[in-house]
């Protein structure tokens, strides 16, 4: 039988020592589809704030409470994840940058009139 910790398959455990032990994984669970909504709500939410606010960013309570997420930790948890996955990048706890996005000041912003 398989050992299994947390979801992951267990390659191989090594004894470094007692009792500490070096464990590699080889394959992660799958995400929930519950976890996958709210990673899609928070960078929905962050878009529109950048947009609202002149690409400023939201602080971490100001997200809970847009995408209805339990506690400030499960934002970071899922902050955390789309920055390893490459879909944003942090800085602190108030500098959240898209990946690819710019951000131009509203007065910046050309204004196309009508032909």
């Amino acid at each position: 039988m398989t050992p299994v910790i947390k979801g992951h398959i267990i390659n191989s455990v090594t004894v470094i020592g007692n009792p500490t032990y070096k464990i590699t994984r080889t394959r992660k669970h799958t995400p929930s589809p519950v976890s996958i909504a709210k990673k899609i709500a928070i960078y929905d939410y962050l878009i529109r704030f950048k947009r609202e606010n002149d690409g400023l960013s939201p602080s971490i309570r100001e997200i809970m409470d847009a995408c209805d997420i339990s506690s400030t930790s499960v934002v970071i948890y899922y902050l955390r994840d789309m920055q390893k996955a490459g879909q944003i990048t942090m800085r602190g706890k108030r500098g959240i940058a898209i990946i690819g996005g710019v951000w131009m000041l509203k007065s910046e912003v050309p204004v196309l009139e009508p032909a």
